[in-house]
């Protein structure tokens, strides 16, 4: 569909119903990506080559997100492989006769053969392991297109054991569990490395193919895919996002809940080592997704991985602040360029480097605290290195919480902006609330491409009620406006002039106030 087709079935309508609810639904937009119904069904207990129900099966777990199997096989595949996967227990297990319970994880891979894991209480002799894993060998398990699937089917001869499943061993860890313990097991800057290379090898393909299959009106989710498909490097890749009105449509073209398309964002800080960044997207988009997605599968994933990640990085930055405490400014120091050699995006510990490095400086019998005595009266030249530092933190986490300098009148009222993000998030009840004031700090601090994403959540994702008369659509326009995106307003019907300059005069009334120098943020 083209634009002016859109604008077409928008404009008229735009009067009686809610913006976002009306463009997806209205537009052809609602419900139409491709779909998620398992067109590769996992095999089930009636699927052996008679028909008969399998004697020892007895279910079958999916480990991989069940939504990946609609595009990670070919046509009926997976529940083609049913009744061989049911012939390959019969076979391996028709002479066994003591009750045991068997679990058989399987992975398929895209390029080799399937692998086998078992696990049984009591355990297996060797000879019958042997057969199992012959057996379902023999199975033909199905080749993946994309990236590993992997399924737990489990058997029972007899009653199965009489201590139960829960006796099994060894346990088998699904790919996820198997992940947090390799992170858990990692120094920092490996799990850096291994979160770089899920999201690369795993996570990036499978979205950017998902994308790429959108009907073809779609050209918003379709174009982003081919880019994220076409783009290994992935270098600037989130920053021309902003500047694409391809982009921004394809937002408007997803259904609301279903965070794909700006999950693909997300996981390419993951694929850069940003994982600030990545957290920081992150906590809005899992709040205002939808469960029955393949996005939020990979979200979930990710929120786990991060906080392994983050209590680690904390804890050692907690350390640096108490060295710091003691005065021990040159050991403080030395912890952080430890940190941040193995992972050079935290902002945190800039942030703190800086400040050690600076109480360092100042503290009596230092060499150059003296000069530092008669420089008071202009003490925004004592703080030139800030600017340095300052620059990297915000490249980091531009809504870090801390601007230690105020200079300018500017940056004294968003000093005092970032100071208020210490409010959010202090009663659930408020939640909803606390993001439209989260989106409001982020464009007055001309972070828009923040702004203009959460503007967009709160749309879909909240009730009018939510947000009283608030103009959440012109917000999410101005935000795109600001990057350079100026043909996306043209969708929809309004004054846009007047809009725009009534939202600027909000924000400059939010920012006015003095600012002053802050300390530390919390840990």
């Amino acid at each position: 569909m083209t634009q002016g087709g859109l604008r077409a079935v928008v404009d008229p309508l735009l009067i009686w119903i809610g913006w976002f609810g009306l463009v997806l639904q209205l537009a052809g937009c609602a419900g139409r990506l491709p779909s998620t119904s398992n067109q590769a069904t996992a095999p089930t207990a009636k699927g052996t080559a008679t028909g008969e129900r399998s004697r020892f099966f007895s279910r079958v777990e999916v480990r991989s997100s069940e939504a990946l199997s609609d595009y990670n096989f070919i046509g009926q595949e997976l529940s083609d492989w049913g009744p061989r996967l049911m012939r390959a227990l019969d076979e391996s297990l028709g002479r066994e006769s003591l009750p045991r319970t068997i679990v058989v994880q399987l992975t398929m891979h895209p390029s080799r053969e399937a692998s086998v894991e078992l696990s049984a209480s009591p355990a297996l002799p060797q000879e019958l392991a042997l057969r199992i894993g012959q057996a379902f060998a023999q199975s033909r398990p199905p080749q993946t297109k994309l990236v590993d699937f992997t399924l737990r089917v489990i058997a029972k001869v007899g009653a199965g054991s009489p201590e139960g499943e829960s006796a099994c061993l060894p346990k088998l860890l699904s790919p996820h569990e198997q992940r947090l313990a390799s992170l858990r097991a990692a120094s920092l800057g490996e799990r850096v490395r291994l979160l770089q290379k899920w999201s690369q090898q795993e996570v990036m393909p499978v979205l950017s193919t998902v994308m790429k299959a959108a009907e073809p009106d779609f050209t918003g989710v379709r174009s982003t895919g081919e880019l994220l498909a076409g783009e290994r490097s992935l270098g600037p890749v989130a920053e021309s996002l902003d500047k694409s009105p391809l982009y921004w449509r394809g937002l408007l073209e997803m259904s609301p809940g279903n965070p794909l398309l700006v999950s693909s964002r997300l996981f390419v800080y993951v694929a850069r080592g940003e994982l600030d960044l990545a957290r920081l997207y992150l906590k809005p988009i899992y709040y205002f997704s939808k469960t029955d997605n393949l996005a939020h599968d990979f979200l979930e994933q990710l929120r786990d991985y991060l906080i392994v990640f983050y209590e680690s990085l904390d804890a050692r930055i907690r350390v640096g602040v108490e060295l710091h405490e003691q005065a021990r400014f040159d050991d403080a120091i030395t912890l952080y360029d430890g940190i941040l050699l193995e992972y050079p995006c935290s902002a945190l510990a800039r942030y703190e480097r800086w400040f050690a490095k600076n109480m360092r400086e100042l503290r009596p019998g230092s060499s150059s605290s003296r000069v530092a005595l008669r420089r008071a009266e202009q003490a925004d030249d004592s703080f030139d290195e800030w600017e340095q530092t300052r620059t990297e933190v915000f490249r980091c986490n531009p809504m870090f919480e801390i601007d230690a300098v105020s200079r300018g009148e500017q940056r004294r009222q968003q000093m005092l902006r970032r100071l208020a993000l210490r409010s959010l998030w202090k009663e659930r009840r408020i939640e909803g609330e606390d993001y439209l004031r989260y989106a409001d700090i982020a464009l007055d601090l001309g972070e828009y491409g923040l702004a203009a994403h959460l503007y967009f959540l709160i749309g879909t994702g909240l009730s009018a009620k939510e947000y009283g008369d608030r103009k959440v659509l012109a917000h999410f326009l101005f935000s795109v406006e600001q990057l350079g995106v100026t043909t996306l307003k043209e969708l929809f019907k309004g004054d846009h002039v007047r809009d725009f300059a009534e939202i600027q005069k909000q924000s400059a009334s939010r920012l006015r106030g003095d600012g002053k120098e802050v300390g530390r943020p919390g840990v």
